[in-house]
């Protein structure tokens, strides 16, 4: 595995095909190849050893040319500091998060950012059974953003939200017919002040009925064309109508950040501290419409040490 591992890394830093060096093991504390992922992350007692070259030494690259390794088994961790296991070598292969954190000297699992691009095998695990901090690597997500920003898709979604509010605009003005017939139906009047009748409040229970239906499938057709957008047979990735998928709920619940590519982290410095969203439920959004004519916030009160 770590012949496979010498290979793939090379190639990502740059070096002409059948030309390996260790230049790129210089960025790494401690490296694992074979984890043997999910069961690394729920597994403490899978065996961790050291990758060695046939002479002994710790396993690395020179002159272009990968000496021949055999792994060699890591004994008495419990005993060792991290100091001491690293002094031979930082090359390993398999083992369990506990040694990891224990060669990286941490005290808890939120002082690791886990990286990974598969939900259940990487950030499921890591997040739930670990507490890592997490973060989603989705390569399909410039293809959203991209078809997201377009004027198309843009005018398209506008519609859609206006058929949105027209759906509900007509939903809530059945519910208001209907009670309101109920309630001459139960009462027995026939005709109330302004002059219509249970059969006027069924004709046009019937008529905004009929509207509803309309706006129903015309929504639905937009809805579907706004998909195909994006993907012409899964549509958008995060998104199942208007509602988040399965897989953007599990992205909000266990990815502490997601991005499309591990390499955007260039961008921003390491002492760069993310912040979460404010997370809102419906009642919240009455905040910003309707003041509590009773709330003790009368808007910007300095503040005093007075009662």
């Amino acid at each position: 595995m770590w012949e496979y591992t010498n290979v793939v890394m090379n190639f990502l830093w740059g070096n002409a095909p059948g030309t390996l060096t260790d230049e790129w093991q210089s960025v790494f504390d401690v490296i694992i190849a074979g984890s043997c992922k999910p069961g690394f992350f729920v597994n403490n007692r899978l065996q961790l050893y050291r990758v060695m070259e046939e002479g002994g030494h710790a396993g690395d690259s020179n002159g272009g040319h990968t000496a021949r390794t055999a792994l060699s088994v890591v004994e008495g961790l419990q005993d060792m500091c991290f100091e001491e296991v690293l002094k031979d070598g930082k090359i390993f292969q398999g083992g369990n998060w506990d040694n990891l954190h224990m060669m990286l000297d941490v005290k808890s699992g939120s002082e690791i950012l886990y990286v990974g691009d598969h939900m259940y095998s990487d950030v499921i695990r890591s997040k739930r059974d670990l507490g890592w901090r997490t973060m989603m690597v989705i390569p399909e997500l410039l293809h959203e953003i991209d078809r997201m920003e377009s004027p198309l898709a843009q005018r398209e979604y506008k519609a859609i939200r206006e058929l949105y509010y027209q759906r509900a605009s007509q939903e809530d003005h059945i519910n208001e017919l209907a009670v309101k017939l109920a309630y001459m139906e139960d009462e027995g009047i026939e005709e109330v002040e302004e002059g219509a009748t249970q059969e006027d409040y069924k004709d046009a229970l019937e008529m905004v009925n009929e509207q509803l239906a309309g706006t129903r499938t015309e929504l639905r057709d937009r809805v579907k064309a706004y998909h195909e957008m994006y993907h012409p047979i899964w549509g958008q990735l995060f998104k199942t109508g208007l509602q988040n998928s399965i897989f953007a709920s599990h992205v909000e619940k266990y990815a502490c950040l997601y991005t499309s590519h591990a390499s955007n982290f260039r961008f921003v410095s390491p002492t760069c501290n993310f912040r979460c969203m404010a997370d809102l439920l419906p009642h919240d959004g009455l905040r910003r419409a309707v003041p509590n004519p009773l709330s003790r916030d009368k808007g910007d009160v300095k503040a005093d040490n007075s009662i």
